[in-house]
């Protein structure tokens, strides 16, 4: 189930990340920073590579990690939204980074064994 995630959440990740450095003003939803973009650029890539190549195991880490940033990048949003000038975290950001974290920390804890192939 976490390669499954991977192989849907990595790619949407780095095309964010390669987006933000051509069209940062993402159709008007939200200003992607070029820190938010070396962020999904890299992220994405790593998942990527974690999902084809790696184990089980590598998958659920790197899912559940994915996970517990996404949240932190919520928490970050809510409190302080324009962070020393350095992330502006929109509202659909924040969307964005909810639905990533709850989705990746859920995956990332599910259990391997029992689960049917």
């Amino acid at each position: 189930m976490s390669r499954l995630y991977l192989k849907i959440v990595s790619p949407l990740l780095f095309v964010l990340g390669i987006m933000a450095f051509w069209q940062p003003d993402f159709y008007n939803l939200a200003y992607l920073d070029p820190w938010e973009g070396w962020l999904y650029f890299i992220g994405g890539g790593a998942g990527l590579i974690i999902s084809w190549r790696h184990s089980d195991s590598a998958n659920l880490h790197y899912t559940h990690s994915l996970g517990i940033l996404s949240l932190l990048l919520v928490l970050l949003g809510l409190s302080l939204p324009n962070f020393k000038d350095i992330f502006h975290l929109e509202p659909a950001e924040n969307v964005w980074h909810l639905l990533i974290g709850i989705s990746g920390v859920l995956v990332g804890k599910l259990p391997t064994k029992n689960i049917p192939k």
